[in-house]
């Protein structure tokens, strides 16, 4: 299943109390910076604490590795929010700015100015524009471009897994059958991972083995199993069962 975690960098205090006393540091932050990390429930608390961190900052929230919102800040004050994979958030109907962070300009310019030294703007461009499959690993691009992690770091997503990650989203209230689950995972010699149904609709994750037929297997698959049209996949990208068939 994906990460829902909490993340806070900043610069290291040279002087005073260290903020943040009882989280533990990641050893992968770069010189001068510090990084903590919390659950997602506890994000107040590190928003709470950067009134008094002097100087940038970075906050992020990574919501079921579907996306991320990423926020500078500097003494406290918030600087600039972009989205990774914003399209994932538009999806799951969060309010997002009706211009994807690629295309804002203006938003480039408050992250390069936030930086305090040149940022390669076409890097930023990409980062924001690639749909990643965990949106950790498209954080982790953008901590590495504005120098707060170590360039060392490898994606932990989609480069080192061995199987290939299809999400399966039915509409608001309808329920994917159990047994149909079972005759997708037996059909694509994957594994499932239900979510409970909500207000949204009800999501399942599916792991298969790692193939150039993976999608195609899965979406034959789910044009058998009897499911809404408007049943959304997300393989290489969203689409719905309905646009699947033609």
């Amino acid at each position: 299943m994906g990460t829902s975690a909490a993340y806070l960098a900043f610069r290291t205090p040279v002087d005073g109390p260290e903020p943040f006393p009882g989280h533990d540091r990641d050893a992968a932050a770069t010189a001068g910076w510090t990084y903590i990390a919390d659950r997602i429930e506890n994000c107040d608390v590190l928003e709470d604490g950067l009134a008094g961190i002097p100087g940038p900052a970075l906050s992020a929230l990574v919501c079921d590795s579907d996306y991320a919102l990423v926020t500078g800040h500097l003494n406290g004050e918030e600087q600039w929010t972009a989205y990774i994979n914003q399209h994932l958030a538009d999806a799951l109907e969060v309010p997002t700015p009706d211009l994807p962070s690629a295309e804002d300009e203006d938003l480039l310019d408050r992250i390069t100015a936030w930086a305090g030294r040149p940022v390669d703007r076409d890097r930023l461009r990409q980062i924001f524009a690639t749909p990643y499959t965990f949106a950790d690993d498209g954080l982790l691009a953008l901590e590495q471009l504005l120098g707060v992690i170590s360039p060392k770091v490898r994606p932990f997503g989609t480069d080192q897994r061995t199987d290939h990650e299809i999400s399966l989203w039915a509409p608001a209230g309808e329920t994917v059958p159990d047994e149909v689950i079972a005759e997708i995972e037996r059909a694509v010699r994957g594994e499932a991972f239900p979510s409970d149904p909500d207000e949204n609709g009800h999501r399942i994750v599916f792991f298969v083995p790692k193939s150039a037929d993976a999608v195609p297997a899965f979406a034959a698959a789910l044009r058998a199993s009897g499911l809404s049209p408007a049943t959304r996949i997300n393989g290489d990208g969203w689409t719905t069962l309905a646009e699947l068939g033609r």
